[in-house]
């Protein structure tokens, strides 16, 4: 899940390019300035507000999304998010 000024974002974690876990650290899923998203394993990069991968081994590829709603201040997954990367 990613907050920017434009709004609240989420995706699996699931690189499209190998499946893998995207973040390089626990959690961290950003690149080093903050405005991409970044697969850790081999470095492709991704537009947060439309999930697009525009650099590394999936360019043309996307995130895959997970749809959310906010509720009195809450985000809530409209959909089961569970541990498993798929």
């Amino acid at each position: 899940m990613v907050r920017t000024a434009d709004g609240v974002y989420a995706y699996r974690n699931s690189c499209p390019h190998t499946g893998a876990p995207m973040e390089w650290e626990t959690d961290r899923f950003l690149d080093y300035s903050g405005a991409l998203i970044q697969c850790g394993l081999h470095g492709a990069q991704f537009r947060i507000e439309d999930d697009y991968c525009f650099a590394g081994p999936c360019a043309g590829r996307y995130l895959r999304k997970v749809p959310i709603a906010i509720r009195d201040g809450m985000i809530i997954a409209l959909e089961e998010i569970t541990r498993r990367y798929d």
